[in-house]
C-alpha cells in the first residue's frame, strides 16, 4: 500500500509515512467519500513539509493529489478501518512506518527481487518511485511549473534533476504538431 502511494503520488517517503486521514481535503461527507476518492476530487494537504522554510510564501501548504487508483485503495482501507484517525500507511506491526523500518522493508524487497529474477536492483530505493513518476509526468505535462508544484519543489532547478528524459523524448517534440 505504501509503495502504491509512492508510485501514484511521487511524494517523498517521509511525506508518505506522515499521511493521515485528517489531511484529506476538502473534508468529505461519509456519503460521498467513496465516489470522490475514486474520482480524484480530493488531495492531502500537508502543513509541515520539506523545504517549507525556503519558500517565498511559507504559509502555502504542500498538496499531494489523490489519483483515482490511490483513491480506490484509500476507500478499501477506509472500509476495513472506519475509524479514520491517525496515519494511513502502517507497517506489518500495525504501527506507523519508521524511516528505518521502511528502509529495511526495501532492502528485503531488493534481496527477494535479486534472488527471484537474478536482477541487479541495488539502486532500487523508495525515491526510485519519485524519480520514475516525475519522468513520466515530465513527458506528459507541457508546463514545467505544474510539475514543480506536483513534486512540491521550491525551485524549478530541483524539478529539472528529476526529469530523466532521453533522445526519444526530444525527438517527440519535433514530431508534434504545433
Amino acid at each position: 500500500r505504501a509503495i502504491l502511494a509512492l508510485e501514484e503520488t511521487a511524494c517523498r517517503p517521509q511525506e508518505m509515512r506522515s499521511l493521515a486521514w485528517e489531511m484529506i481535503e476538502p473534508k468529505p461527507g461519509p456519503a460521498q467519500i467513496a465516489v470522490n476518492l475514486a474520482d480524484g476530487c480530493h488531495w492531502f494537504q500537508l502543513s509541515d513539509y520539506k523545504g517549507k522554510d525556503r519558500r517565498k510564501d511559507s504559509r502555502e501548504p504542500r498538496i499531494i493529489a489523490i489519483t483515482p487508483r490511490l483513491g480506490r485503495m484509500l476507500d478499501r482501507l477506509r472500509r476495513q478501518n472506519p475509524d479514520e484517525r491517525g496515519v494511513i500507511f502502517v507497517g506489518p506491526n500495525g504501527r506507523p512506518w519508521t524511516p528505518n523500518a521502511f528502509r529495511c522493508c526495501f532492502r528485503r524487497m531488493r534481496q527477494q527481487l535479486c534472488e527471484a529474477n537474478k536482477l541487479d536492483v541495488k539502486g532500487f530505493v523508495p525515491y526510485t518511485y519519485r524519480h520514475t513518476r516525475a519522468t513520466a509526468i515530465a513527458r506528459d505535462v507541457k508546463n514545467p511549473l505544474l510539475l514543480k508544484r506536483w513534486m512540491g519543489h521550491a525551485k524549478i532547478e530541483t524539478t529539472a534533476k528529476y526529469c530523466h528524459l532521453d533522445e526519444q523524448d526530444v525527438l517527440a517534440i519535433g514530431r508534434r504538431r504545433w
